[in-house]
């Protein structure tokens, strides 16, 4: 079968290798949002569980410039390596809460994702929708996190694309919030929320963010 006149094939051939040189097309970054805590304020003496700004919004990201849903912590001092939790959640109307929870050097990061090689840990992302409905009615997804350290700064996100299809690809999120906290050292999982205690410090905003 002909598919182009004579000459047209190298042409072509170059198109085709100028689309994988640069890769398919992706979402462009969209204007995120921040907001601040004041410096200081947490009820912990570490200036490690201190938030100083949270920051969300859309960016291209590792490992192929996948957009991602990106929120980025500015910490008092680098966070701690174990035994604590950084926590974030906003609200959205079609898929519910949004929750990404970095958990800092737990045992099960360690023998699962490290020593094993597994690729699996207890950074994750919920959302409330997505799954057939458990015996309790919820429909929680949970999607992994990828996170990254650097000095005072933990930046977590997750693929767009690995999000339920009910989650809004465009909307808005509101009741914006992002606490620290103790976290058991095994999975990090059960922490100051699960003994009735307040968060180590806590950011919140009224802000919306529309994406």
């Amino acid at each position: 079968m002909r598919f182009f006149r004579r000459g047209s094939a190298a042409i072509a051939v170059l198109s085709a290798l100028a689309l994988l040189a640069v890769g398919s097309p992706t979402r462009a970054a969209t204007p995120g949002i921040r907001f601040e805590d004041p410096v200081g304020d947490s009820i912990d003496t570490r200036a490690s569980m201190d938030i100083v700004a949270v920051s969300v919004g859309i960016k291209p990201m590792a490992p192929r410039n996948t957009p991602s849903l990106v929120v980025t912590w500015e910490l008092s001092a680098p966070p701690e390596s174990t035994g604590a939790a950084y926590e974030f959640y906003g609200e959205t109307e079609a898929c519910g809460s949004f929750h990404a929870a970095y958990r800092a050097g737990t045992a099960y990061n360690i023998v699962f994702g490290e020593v094993a090689g597994l690729g699996i840990s207890t950074h994750q992302v919920s959302v409330d929708c997505g799954s057939p409905p458990d015996e309790t009615g919820s429909t929680t997804t949970f999607v992994q996190l990828m996170t990254a350290v650097k000095d005072n700064t933990v930046t977590m996100w997750t693929p767009i694309s690995g999000l339920p299809k009910q989650f809004p690809r465009s909307g808005q999120m509101t009741d914006l919030r992002a606490f620290s906290q103790f976290a058991d050292p095994v999975t990090g999982i059960l922490g100051n929320g699960a003994l009735g205690l307040e968060a180590n410090d806590e950011a919140t905003t009224e802000k919306v963010w529309s994406y």
